[in-house]
């Protein structure tokens, strides 16, 4: 029996992708100095935001 050829994305073309289409940041952030940051972040995302980056953005843009 022939198999069907799989139609999947190479994790070296999904990362080639990825470098070419976006910029990464990477954030570190202090409990005692950063804290109210870090609410403000928790707060956008039990406010309905999924993740981190969405909530950031939001914050950033003013919504």
């Amino acid at each position: 029996m022939e198999q069907k050829k799989r139609n999947r994305t190479s994790n070296e073309s999904f990362k080639k992708y990825h470098d070419r289409a976006y910029k990464r940041y990477t954030i570190m952030l202090r409990y005692d100095t950063d804290s109210d940051l870090i609410d403000l972040i928790d707060k956008y995302m039990v406010n309905g935001y999924d993740s981190p980056t969405k909530a950031i953005k939001a914050i950033m843009r003013g919504e």
